[in-house]
């Protein structure tokens, strides 16, 4: 299983690519502010 890391994860691209990659079966790490938006 591979390891990915998202810069920007809050945002409308991080979150939808992030979701993406979770469906593929990729380990995803999400590094941001988290200053907005929701954490899921």
């Amino acid at each position: 299983m591979k390891n990915v890391l998202i810069t920007g994860g809050v945002g409308f691209i991080g979150t939808n690519l992030a979701e993406f990659l979770l469906e593929l079966g990729y380990n995803v790490y999400s590094l941001d502010n988290y200053s907005f938006g929701l954490e899921a």
